[in-house]
């Protein structure tokens, strides 16, 4: 069947729609758009197998009203509806809450909106195109059909059909990390649409005087149990609904990595159940975290968090001899995206790791000029990291012991890493740091050099 011939049977039946209830609002008229982008998949490549899933069904700030998917994969291609009295530029949205929903849509991969008349493509916060569905006019229900088919017929569809076909390829294509600093970006875009989302959703529940809740049950519980005091770490507590939205995000986001590494499988709703013994605390939040009442909430956003979990190979993370650790600037590299102006704002700094290895040198030769210790790798010797962060320092500590016993074989690495793991201490105020930081020393410890693993630390 001709595109034409699709154009004109999607017009009619918005015009029809329209006739009959003047004031037909946008979820009525999905259909007819869902219905569309289905018979135009069928014509371009990568277009047919995928299923066009309807989200309007289901409304919330976690879900686009369209999403394409392959059998077997994540929703990886996106449409958001608007109404027909709205342009199909987000750019051009004044509403509050659209615009809201622009910046998080910025992180989505591959997405489009459309008001029914217009389309627009973007990749990320890029816009790739834009095309014309139908003349505005043909959709009018005052337009006679045969002077709308005369309209529709003068159109040129190859735009749109070029669009379409896009999207085709944005729904095939898997978020594959080419190294580990590409994924601290991709893992930091998808966190940052879980942290909009959530961070919406509370000031829409705030702005409803609503007070039970899911998502507030579990702020509840971070704001008494990890965080009764978060002005000691920088976070003015009026500002909790932000910390908390940003907090969530990255226990969300490392909990899950640290269980695709150490598992070395792709991870799902159920990923709490195969956390490391040795990460109790990790294990709770992520429990709480992926309740199916608050992954409905999270929507869209947790699927794209989970792909981008899955979709690396974890070699690239592996410690290889000779080169610097990847994960050495992986949370610095993740930050500069997820929040670059976190530092600014609430006083978050990183030691320059050239600096950390300053120090844990000087404190190994303490240990053996002033102590009698045989340096950080006697195991009379217990470290206390009282401001952990995102555990750098106490990663230097077992990066040097890692080396100091690296004469002697992985094995014998993997022997004394595991020592370490039983004297190593670390306090940390925020969970999002915290849980950076359990990934962190939880890889290094496991990993030295192609060692079995060891024992993670009891950084809490």
């Amino acid at each position: 069947m001709p595109v034409i011939d699709h154009l004109l049977d999607y017009a009619q039946r918005i015009r029809d729609l329209r006739r009959a209830h003047p004031a037909v609002s946008e979820p009525a008229l999905a259909p007819a758009f869902q219905e569309l982008l289905e018979r135009l998949l069928t014509g371009v490549p990568g277009g047919p197998g995928l299923v066009v899933v309807p989200e309007f069904a289901n409304p919330g700030l976690g879900r686009p009203d369209i999403a394409l998917v392959r059998t077997g994969a994540p929703p990886r291609a996106f449409v958001e509806l608007k109404a027909l009295d709205k342009s199909a530029n987000p750019a051009r949205w004044r509403i509050p809450h659209d615009k809201r929903q622009f910046e998080r849509l910025k992180e989505l991969r591959c997405w489009s909106t459309s008001n029914f008349i217009d389309l627009f493509l973007f990749e990320g916060d890029e816009e790739r195109g834009t095309a014309q569905i139908v003349p505005e006019r043909a959709l009018d229900p005052a337009q006679s059909d045969p002077a709308a088919e005369r309209l529709i017929r003068g159109i040129d569809p190859s735009a749109l059909i070029a669009l379409v076909e896009r999207l085709a390829a944005g729904a095939g294509q898997q978020p594959a990390a080419r190294d580990a600093r590409h994924l601290a970006a991709l893992l930091a875009h998808s966190s940052r649409l879980v942290r909009g989302i959530v961070r919406d959703r509370l000031a829409e529940l705030r702005a409803g005087g609503i007070a039970t809740d899911p998502l507030l049950d579990a702020h509840a519980e971070f704001q008494t149990v990890l965080y009764a005091h978060p002005e000691a770490g920088g976070y003015p507590a009026r500002d909790f609904d932000l910390l908390f939205s940003a907090a969530f995000a990255q226990t969300l986001a490392f909990g899950l990595l640290l269980v695709r590494e150490g598992g070395g499988r792709p991870v799902d709703t159920t990923a709490y159940q195969h956390m490391p013994p040795e990460h109790p605390l990790m294990r709770t939040a992520l429990r709480v975290l992926t309740q199916a009442e608050i992954l409905d909430v999270v929507g869209i956003g947790f699927d794209v968090l989970l792909d981008t979990v899955n979709s690396f190979d974890p070699a690239i993370l592996a410690v290889r001899r000779g080169r610097p650790d990847p994960i050495l600037y992986f949370y610095e590299d993740f930050l500069s995206v997820f929040d670059p102006e976190a530092r600014d704002r609430h006083g978050v700094y990183f030691t320059p790791v050239e600096v950390v290895r300053f120090m844990v040198g000087a404190l190994d030769r303490v240990a053996r000029d002033d102590l009698g210790l045989t340096g950080l790798r006697d195991p009379a010797l217990t470290i206390l990291d009282p401001a952990t962060g995102t555990g750098t320092f106490l990663l230097g500590v077992a990066e040097r012991v890692r080396d100091g016993a690296a004469s002697g074989g992985a094995g014998r690495a993997a022997l004394e890493l595991r020592d370490l793991a039983s004297r190593l201490f670390g306090l940390e105020l925020l969970v999002g740091p915290y849980a950076v930081a359990h990934y962190r020393l939880h890889h290094t410890l496991r990993n030295p050099g192609g060692a079995v693993p060891a024992q993670a630390s009891k950084a809490t």
